[in-house]
């Protein structure tokens, strides 16, 4: 029997309280990330087929790659703690897996709620193979995979990048592009799975220069040979956000910047 497991990333949690919200009744892997030392006060007890494990640090990517060094079971299915999945989520992922028995990453709807950006995502309607630019597409709370394949290829999310870094988002899609490199089939199934709550996004504020610089700095580490191509993509596709405040060689060169930072981080560490 296949078996299913969700990577919870959370952070200064004192309880359970949120995971019982998230609807999730099989194994899981909670990683409560401290900002703050504590005395024990937000080490939150583990239950049955729920592993907890909180440490003291930052960085989104860390917690998720902690998690996913835990896991234990067939399927994995990458989770933030502000997600509500559907009461059958575990057999709609079961099925899909089943159908698509190629796949070794497939990713599903995840709905959003108080969206705080002006362009509210749009969801494809038909299940398609995924490619090096469908899956810029893909959040990362709608990421679910096989932990065999993505173990024997030794896939990590770049903790360079990410919530809780200077370069704040794209571990994501760095991962995907990962796992398409490494010859991984990525498949997405337009079925909902749950629904997340933005508008208490701790990640996004606006498109300002530490976006631009950390979309820069996630396409470096995607691809660094074609780059410089998706950040012109970028700039083509999302011209209404840029032309408002920003002149497109402004939004070039913040990109660029972050490039530089990303390999200045990259190579202190």
């Amino acid at each position: 029997m296949t078996t299913i497991e969700f990577l919870v990333a959370t952070m200064n949690q004192p309880h359970l309280t949120f995971f019982e919200k998230m609807n999730i009744n099989t194994q899981a892997v909670i990683v409560n990330q401290l900002t703050h030392k504590t005395k024990g006060s937000c080490v939150i007890p583990e239950k049955e087929a729920v592993k907890c494990i909180s440490y003291e640090g930052k960085g989104l990517s860390k917690s998720r790659n902690i998690a996913l060094q835990q896991a234990t079971a067939d399927i994995v299915v990458v989770a933030d703690d502000d997600v509500q999945y559907v009461d059958d989520v575990v057999a709609i992922i079961d099925t899909a897996y089943q159908t698509y028995q190629e796949a070794d990453m497939i990713c599903f709807i995840v709905e959003r709620t108080g969206t705080p950006t002006p362009t509210p995502k749009k969801f494809r309607t038909t299940s398609s193979e995924e490619n090096y630019l469908s899956i810029l597409k893909v959040s990362s709370v709608e990421i679910t995979f096989k932990r065999s394949a993505i173990e024997e290829k030794g896939l990590l999310f770049n903790e360079l990048i990410g919530a809780g870094e200077a370069l704040y988002c794209g571990e994501e899609s760095a991962f995907l592009y990962a796992a398409l490199r490494a010859g991984l089939t990525v498949r997405y199934v337009p079925i909902k799975i749950g629904t997340t709550d933005m508008s208490t996004s701790t990640w996004f504020s606006s498109y300002n220069q530490q976006y631009f610089e950390s979309k820069g700095a996630a396409f470096y580490a995607m691809t660094s040979r074609w780059y410089r191509i998706l950040m012109i993509q970028f700039i083509i596709r999302k011209q209404k956000i840029v032309k408002g405040d920003y002149s497109y060689f402004a939004v070039l060169k913040m990109m660029s910047n972050g490039v530089k930072a990303y390999k200045k981080a990259r190579d202190a560490k």
